[in-house]
């Protein structure tokens, strides 16, 4: 049950706003460039899913008390996760996302590492960009209208090649 308690606080549904940027700015750039969906926007897709899931956990630590009031979510004032557990799962999934970019190219790392921090600073002391409309509103601009499509176009992906195939160098 604990498993399904982390799937449900990464919050699943809004992981869909973010594929579909993805997934229409990925068509365009096959438009204009040709190819076709591979294993490799698959794994995008996943390690771009496991950044957001971490923001939404760290989000959850520090929206704690406003959370409680408003009766959302729960996770926390439940006690079906606790803090150490979250901050943990947001440890754990974004480090594996960062880890994951270094398989595609250093462009991939640099937008991951700058999501990762923006999904820091968004909730947590003391910047907290979401309590703040016009730094709220320009943090999921540059994260979400900017960063995630912009994953779309490293087509030189280090370690596969143009059929998503991994390259194996001797």
């Amino acid at each position: 049950m604990k498993l399904l308690d982390f799937v449900f606080a990464a919050r699943p549904m809004l992981h869909l706003p973010i594929w579909s940027i993805y997934l229409v700015a990925l068509f365009y750039h096959q438009k204009l460039n040709g190819g076709h969906f591979q294993w490799s926007n698959a794994v995008m897709l996943v390690c771009l899913s496991l950044l957001a899931s971490g923001s939404y956990y760290i989000n959850q630590v520090y929206d704690y008390d406003s959370d409680k009031i408003n009766r959302k979510l729960g996770f926390l004032q439940k006690g079906l996760l606790s803090r150490n557990e979250l901050m943990a799962a947001y440890l754990v999934v974004s480090v594996a996302a960062i880890a994951c970019a270094l398989a595609y190219s250093f462009f991939v790392l640099v937008i991951f590492l700058q999501l990762f921090v923006f999904g820091y600073v968004y909730s947590a002391p003391p910047l907290r960009l979401k309590d703040r409309p016009v730094s709220g509103l320009l943090a999921n601009a540059y994260t979400f209208g900017f960063l995630v499509p912009f994953t779309v176009m490293p087509q030189l992906n280090l370690p596969f090649n143009r059929t998503g195939n991994i390259k194996i160098s001797r």
